[in-house]
């Protein structure tokens, strides 16, 4: 601290102002700020010490000048202040800035942000004694090399300051929960802001006018944003962890009991193109109510009730058309013996569903999951023809260290370890034997061999690009970047094997690598998510090595991949130990939450997998 006194001290001694750091004996009106060079008050202070001056002090430089960010407060018996002052320049004059006075002044000069109140006294926040203040420092935070972000407290505002034009850019009067904020995130140059709590809900507010136009929740690697509307879009599985408090419907409900009223995607982008409110959400009934009564399931709903769906392992078995208020199916029914597993769900008429119900199964089930497993592992570790483009100065090679051996490390721990099946048949494909045309034939074959009682894995791992028409590729090793779309492996192409497939689909996903990180046509494993998505309706869960622009990490002493190193001794090697229930097979729960909790310990929380499912509802034996 006592070197920034001294550096700005430098900027105000043609002032005649000094900046010690010594401490002002009998101080009782706070602490001073960073006088306004050009104002009275810095006149009266020429030829004195300011001494211990700011109540909290942050620097930063921006194009080789130095500028700090100071917070002072003072009081009096009537009531205490703080100030947000901000100053830069290495020789004569410093630029300065008081940054709630700035915000104040726009707010009174832009009409669209209505009555301004955005100082503290305005804001009603009027404390006698600094005692009573409790004051917290506020929030700094570096948006980009010419933004600052704050956030004030005690009385939460946030301000945002452009070091180029030295003026404020946006100011949010009443950031919801301001005073448990943890982080502001800048987005589309500043249009913008998000804020970021410390119990992981998020706030976007429109720099244009103040207004929020979304909120939502960053939940276990997930985010989920809903418009003023009530829409929302985000995955499913994040989605059930959000509870939803409807005006007039009694409880606490899942929010992924709506998604097929208030889902909709768009909405996020949506939200920040338009001004207005988007359109008013449906009129939303309680959810429907299902419960067990011996063998016979019984829903009960508020409105007409349209089907019971029963999942098996996690797979569609059943769906059972019922009508009316309340409906009952047999149990006894939809049971089979190659099922260890079953969850039930009721649906309405609106398409809003029950809670799962998971419906017991005798002990005596056997603990082999029924059929066969069906193994791909695709690895790329050389790609000569994609030259030296890659990274932190884009002219390194694009070769990676243990895409290969991720690859044959999973083909052993599915093969060998796990007792879950009865049958395993595994493929490894890896650098030039990995061709187009061999993968895709490889994958023909599991398709067709695959009967529905079958699982088949596939796994990843390598390079994902995007071509020129916006179309997702896997790297192989004969990729060229000006022939991308005819040299790689299309994901449109894989989609479209797994739209055919009857068996339950597993995919292990590990594209986003950091030796292509500066290079705007990299995939991320979201996209690669939602290309697979959205492009067929079969049983699929994807388990991604990394969450969205992360980059998967390899580690030295196992010479693998984090994610790939994980899975191999969840399911292999350390399965006992991750197999919580001792049935004798690593369930979707346990294997996710296993896989999470190894990879982000091992990353230092800078890499973390996540998990998305299409058309597969509950927890089930997988491995």
């Amino acid at each position: 601290m006592k070197d920034e006194y001294t550096r700005i001290s430098r900027n105000y001694t043609r002032l005649g102002i000094r900046i010690s750091g010594t401490k002002k004996e009998n101080e009782l009106a706070g602490h001073q700020g960073l006088p306004d060079p050009r104002s009275e008050e810095a006149r009266a202070l020429r030829g004195q010490d300011l001494g211990q001056p700011f109540f909290a002090l942050w620097a930063g430089d921006w194009r080789g000048q130095r500028f700090w960010l100071a917070e002072s407060v003072s009081y009096s018996r009537i009531a205490f202040r703080t100030k947000f002052e901000i100053a830069r320049g290495n020789e004569g004059t410093p630029d300065w800035m008081d940054l709630v006075a700035a915000a104040d002044e726009l707010w009174r000069n832009n009409k669209k942000y209505g009555v301004p109140h955005f100082s503290q006294l305005r804001t009603g926040d009027i404390r006698g004694s600094l005692e009573q203040a409790d004051l917290p420092a506020a929030i700094v935070i570096r948006l980009g090399p010419d933004r600052i972000g704050l956030v004030t407290k005690p009385t939460p505002r946030i301000v945002v300051f452009n070091l180029e034009s030295w003026k404020v850019s946006c100011a949010i009067k009443s950031p919801v929960d301001g005073l448990n904020a943890a982080n502001l995130i800048d987005v589309d140059g500043g249009n913008h802001i998000v804020q970021v709590n410390s119990d992981g809900s998020v706030y976007i507010y429109r720099c244009s006018d103040s207004e929020r136009v979304l909120s939502g929740a960053f939940v276990d690697g997930e985010i989920v944003l809903m418009d003023r509307g009530g829409y929302f879009d985000g995955s499913d599985d994040a989605a059930q962890y959000l509870d939803l408090v409807l005006p007039g419907v009694p409880g606490r409900h899942l929010l992924s009991q709506y998604v097929s009223v208030l889902r909709k995607p768009g909405t996020i982008q949506g939200a920040l193109r338009k001004q207005g409110l988007a359109e008013a959400p449906p009129r939303l009934a309680s959810p429907p109510r299902l419960k067990l009564d011996g063998q016979r399931l019984i829903a009960e709903s508020t409105s007409a009730l349209s089907m019971i769906r029963i999942y098996g392992d996690g797979r569609l078995q059943r769906e059972a058309a019922i009508t009316g208020l309340q409906a009952t199916v047999e149990v006894t029914e939809i049971a089979r013996d190659d099922v260890r597993t079953l969850t039930a769900v009721a649906v309405d008429s609106a398409g809003i569903l029950s809670a799962p119900l998971d419906i017991p199964i005798p002990k005596s089930k056997p603990k082999l999951i029924a059929g066969r497993l069906h193994g791909l592992f695709v690895g790329i570790d050389d790609y000569p023809s994609l030259g030296s483009i890659c990274g932190s100065d884009q002219r390194q090679p694009c070769d990676l260290a243990y895409a290969v051996a991720d690859a044959r490390r999973l083909e052993q721990a599915f093969a060998g370890a796990s007792p879950a099946y009865r049958h395993r048949a595994m493929t490894v494909l890896t650098d030039g034997k990995a061709t187009r045309a061999g993968v895709l034939a490889e994958l023909d074959r599991l398709v067709a061999a695959a009967a529905a009682q079958d699982t088949i894995v596939l796994s990843f791992a390598g390079h994902g690009l995007m071509d020129g028409q916006g179309k997702l590729q896997l790297a192989l090793s004969s990729s060229r970047m000006d022939r991308l779309a005819e040299t790689s492996l299309s994901f449109d192409d894989v989609a479209g094997r797994l739209r055919t497939a009857k068996a339950r689909v597993i995919i292990l996903l590990d594209v986003c690598h950091a030796g292509l990180a500066d290079r705007a046509s990299i995939a991320t494993n979201d996209a690669v998510v939602e290309q697979l998505m959205t492009a067929q309706g079969t049983a699929i869960i994807v388990l991604s090595a990394a969450k969205g622009r992360q980059f998967s990490k390899e580690d030295e002493r196992s010479k693998g991949g984090l994610f790939t190193v994980a899975v191999a001794e969840i399911v292999g090697s350390q399965r006992q130990q991750y197999d919580t229930d001792g049935d004798g097979v690593i369930s979707i729960s346990e294997l996710y939450r296993a896989l999470k909790a190894k990879v982000i310990e091992a990353s230092k929380g800078s890499q973390t997998p996540w998990l998305s499912r299409n058309r597969m509802v509950g927890d089930f034996g997988v491995f």
